[in-house]
């Protein structure tokens, strides 16, 4: 039962990240992804 449980919940998480992905995906044109790019980058370079 243990065992199940650990599987179901390895399972929602993966289920999660997917459907977070293809959301982020869809709603990021190349414009947003550039900007979070450059501002990452200068994050990196800040610290």
């Amino acid at each position: 039962m243990a065992k199940a449980k650990v599987q179901l919940k390895n399972d929602m998480v993966n289920m999660t990240i997917s459907a977070a992905e293809k959301i982020i995906r869809e709603r990021l044109d190349d414009a947003k992804h550039r900007e979070l790019i450059g501002n990452f980058l200068d994050n990196v370079e800040k610290a």
